[in-house]
């Protein structure tokens, strides 16, 4: 069994961290009740190994409609290259990153474009990890599906496209997430607040670009940014 689950603290810090400044303070949306399950047994599409995408290349935009906060993920390469940026509130005067992860020679960077400081990985996973806190349990087998209590849900159209959902609990609470060729179009993501009440965190996407390739640029880690092979070097404070 492959083991995702270690992957998820890296993935963490940069796709929850569009609120950690808020949550503390303000209280975050209970995840919907009532959604629909769908015990069916649904065949997931095949997925060549080495890719972790079912498209070469993509920019998706994400939004948290609580607070405003943005994320973009850009991928090519079926995922072999991929990078996620935090951005500031939903605002056309402020567009520079707040945090960013690229995963790219298998190798994973997570650092603070503002304190130019960050961290690197050695990622051992052949198709790549899936960037953000989501594990793609779909594609387990069924012992390990079992152990994370996974259960599939039904379908929704985002953006013009059907995605399928998927929940999974990893110990801290249930995680759903709607994908569409492998790409989350929407996300329910359990988290804790400083007094240990669970809460969501929710994430939609606003638009995908599956027809422009992604330039260097936005895998390419700044020069000026000193990197420590573990998280020992601390993220600026928020």
């Amino acid at each position: 069994m492959r083991n995702y689950r270690w992957l998820q603290p890296l993935f963490l810090s940069l796709f929850l961290s569009l609120s950690l400044g808020l949550l503390i303070a303000c209280e975050r949306r209970p995840a919907p009740n009532g959604i629909p399950g769908d015990d069916s047994v649904e065949v997931v599409p095949p997925l060549d190994p080495g890719k972790r995408y079912a498209v070469g290349a993509a920019t998706v935009n994400y939004y948290d409609p609580q607070f405003g906060r943005r994320q973009v993920l850009y991928f090519r390469e079926f995922g072999a290259q991929q990078a996620l940026y935090d951005l500031p509130s939903d605002t056309a005067s402020d567009t520079s990153a707040q945090r960013a992860m690229i995963f790219s020679g298998g190798r994973l960077v997570n650092y603070d474009p503002v304190a130019h400081t960050g961290f690197t990985d050695s990622i051992p996973l052949p198709d790549g990890p899936m960037i953000g806190a989501i594990f793609p349990v779909w594609r387990m087998n069924q012992q390990q599906q079992s152990k994370l209590k996974f259960r599939r849900l039904g379908k929704r159209t985002f953006l013009g496209n059907t995605a399928t959902g998927y929940a999974y609990d990893d110990g801290i609470g249930e995680t759903r997430v709607w994908v569409w060729k492998e790409i989350p179009l929407f996300l329910e993501i359990p988290m804790f607040r400083a007094s240990h009440n669970l809460s969501y965190l929710v994430l939609e996407a606003r638009s995908v670009d599956t027809a422009a390739t992604p330039s260097d640029a936005v895998f390419a880690v700044p020069p000026t940014v000193r990197l420590s092979t573990s998280d020992s070097l601390p993220m600026r404070r928020r």
